[in-house]
């Protein structure tokens, strides 16, 4: 059952374990229940957050594109999630080992898009004929969250 007071806490509390550098535990370690619904509302609540604090969306990012990744983290679609202003570094910038608590880097490719795409599914081809180039990027992931032992 959905729960917007708990996504709430939980959007504050990744919101202050991002700002002062914690981790925190899985949230699903003490909600066992909580469904990819209840982590999009999450989501939402920290976006909403991040807005009213001035941050501005500078894009979308798609996970879990690989079958064996969704296998290994027991997900059965790609999930999607915002990119802020603030995550986005310029080619050869420094950045402070410390801000980090478990970094990670991937290669991935960027999307740059020409014009938006629909609120709904699309397809490959709608896609594509949004996108106005592709480029190799560096994500760097910082997990904020810990499994417990």
């Amino acid at each position: 059952m959905p729960d917007p007071g708990f996504h709430r806490a939980a959007a504050i509390a990744l919101d202050q374990a991002s700002a002062s550098r914690t981790v925190l535990p899985l949230f699903s370690a003490a909600r066992p229940g909580m469904t990819i619904a209840d982590g999009y509302s999450i989501q939402r609540c920290w976006t909403d957050l991040r807005i009213e604090r001035g941050e501005r969306i500078a894009g979308y990012k798609v996970g879990f594109t690989s079958h064996p990744m969704q296998k290994a983290y027991n997900v059965e679609k790609p999930l999607c999630g915002r990119l802020f202003d603030s995550m986005v570094w310029p080619s050869g910038a420094e950045l402070s080992a410390q801000r980090f608590f478990k970094p990670h880097i991937e290669v991935e490719l960027a999307f740059v898009m020409g014009r938006d795409l629909a609120c709904r599914t699309v397809t490959i081809a709608e896609v594509l004929d949004a996108t106005a180039y592709i480029q190799p990027a560096l994500e760097l992931i910082d997990y904020r969250t810990i499994t417990p032992r």
